[in-house]
């Protein structure tokens, strides 16, 4: 299991040139902060110095019957200030990177890592119709979606205060720049 804080800001322009609004889906959109979602994760210790490591982790969001506080445009759609909307924004990746430990003894292992996460975002937004089990429906008026490789760095730290303890710590981000799509997201 896996709890998330989560912050999305997201723009998608017209495919007729209009620039979309720079959407916050939790001030914009009511979207709770907290996702709670799965992860699954594994690791190939080489050896003391080196690593490969393979995770997926899968957030979906979604928010029905929220209303706009401001005029969203969102690709070729306009909903205006107190329209009724469903949202939904969806991302999973699967990353797979090497880790070198520049520190390494029975306690304490610190390095970097480089590897590369296949990313996926889907989003889109509605005029709200609930559906009969009251879900966000995926056949929204606009929708996006784009999968991506993208390259990954970061950096790691494993401690061992107890021959029976481990715990681990990393710090990741992703950034990119696909055609028209710019995104950021730091994992910690």
């Amino acid at each position: 299991a896996f709890l998330a804080d989560v912050t999305s800001t997201l723009r998608i322009d017209s495919t007729i040139g209009q620039v979309g609004t720079t959407i916050d889906f939790e001030d914009d959109l009511g979207f709770d902060t907290n996702a709670n979602t799965y992860f699954l994760a594994g690791t190939w210790r080489i050896s003391r110095r080196n690593q490969i490591q393979v995770d997926y982790v899968n957030i979906g969001r979604d928010v029905t019957r929220a209303l706009t506080t401001r005029t969203i445009t969102f690709r070729d759609e306009t909903f205006t200030v107190d329209s009724e909307i469903d949202a939904f924004l969806d991302t999973w990746y699967l990353s797979v990177y090497y880790g070198f430990a520049f520190v390494a003894n029975p306690r304490v292992e610190l390095g970097a890592m480089i590897g590369v996460t296949a990313m996926r975002i889907h989003t889109g937004i509605g005029f709200s119709a609930q559906g009969a089990a009251g879900n966000v429906s995926r056949d929204l008026r606009e929708n996006a979606e784009f999968t991506a490789p993208i390259p990954l760095p970061g950096a790691f730290l494993n401690v061992r205060p107890h021959p029976r303890l481990v715990l681990n710590g990393s710090v990741r981000v992703i950034k990119a720049g696909i055609d028209e799509v710019d995104g950021t997201m730091w994992e910690a």
